[in-house]
């Protein structure tokens, strides 16, 4: 019984990198192979030379890195963004919600600015991910869980022992919480619910880090080309305020933007407010400017 839970568990663990490579070739397989090889070799010399960023020794290696992003680039970037948004947060103890955490690629960060007697839950519908999440991060502040959860793009199926996010949400329970790459994959009606139970779990001062494809004023400045996934010129067939590009994506909820009339009407009607609008790199063709591919919103309450 022990092997056949065992084996079990090493199908499970087949995603990614993994998955791809099993797929290959037997010499696109070998190129991998040394990729992952020389990944290890950089990162033990590079993790002796590390001195601000410590968090980076917990980022997983390549073959572990599911999710939207895999470069080790990446997930140092986007680690170091949050770390550095949380940092401005006055000292003590922070009650941390990360919604959608997926592969993890932003816990180094989160992990690296929050005070030792602090709390961070991180919740995905993919069992594989949060599976992931909790061999990467073995911290005491730290902690994982499936929920319940799904959208025309992105189903699990019925997962065992997956929690509500209701329940979780809470009231007032909630510092910070985290929302990145998430709304944009959820249909319109989800996005909704969910702004209104983070509404209701969020501390009275609490701040809401959620990032969106926002179709505002500087949305018509943009020119992309033809075959641009970032055209959204495509209405939502059953919510109006919400586009997404049917030629890249025939779900809509692949990649979802929302209009800001709308999502306005929205926030207002869970009590919340844009604190600030940071734009993505997906509004420079070049890529050069934003935190992140979408834009990043900080939402607060409304006073």
């Amino acid at each position: 019984m022990a092997e056949i839970c065992e084996g079990r568990h090493r199908a499970e663990r087949r995603h990614g990198v993994i998955a791809i490579v099993e797929r290959l070739p037997k010499y696109g397989r070998i190129f991998v192979e040394l990729s992952l090889f020389f990944e290890r070799v950089f990162r033990r010399f590079d993790n002796r030379r590390l001195r601000t960023f410590l968090g980076a020794r917990s980022i997983p290696l390549l073959s572990h890195r599911a999710g939207g992003h895999q470069a080790y680039a990446d997930w140092c970037f986007h680690a170091g963004v949050y770390a550095g948004m949380l940092s401005a947060f006055q000292p003590g103890r922070l009650r941390i919600l990360d919604v959608g955490c997926g592969a993890g690629e932003i816990v180094p960060g989160v992990l690296h600015a929050i005070s030792s007697d602090s709390a961070y839950l991180g919740v995905d519908i993919d069992p594989r991910m949060i599976r992931q999440c909790r061999e990467a991060f073995v911290d005491p502040r730290a902690q994982f869980a499936v929920v319940e959860g799904g959208s025309p793009a992105y189903r699990p199926g019925r997962i065992d022992g997956s929690r509500r996010l209701t329940e979780i949400c809470g009231r007032n329970d909630w510092d910070v919480i985290l929302a990145k790459a998430l709304f944009d994959h959820l249909s319109p009606a989800d996005a909704e619910r969910y702004l209104h139970l983070f509404s209701a779990g969020l501390a009275p001062d609490g701040l809401i880090i959620a990032t969106f494809f926002l179709i505002d004023k500087p949305y018509g400045l943009i020119s992309p080309g033809p075959d641009s996934r970032f055209r959204f010129d495509d209405v939502h067939p059953a919510q109006r305020g919400f586009r997404y590009s049917a030629a890249f994506n025939p779900v809509p909820e692949a990649q979802l933007a929302v209009e800001a009339a709308r999502l306005d009407e929205i926030l207002v009607s869970a009590k919340l407010g844009i604190a600030r609008v940071i734009p993505g790199t997906w509004r420079d063709p070049r890529g050069r400017m934003g935190l992140d591919m979408p834009d990043t919103l900080l939402l607060v309450h409304q006073k």
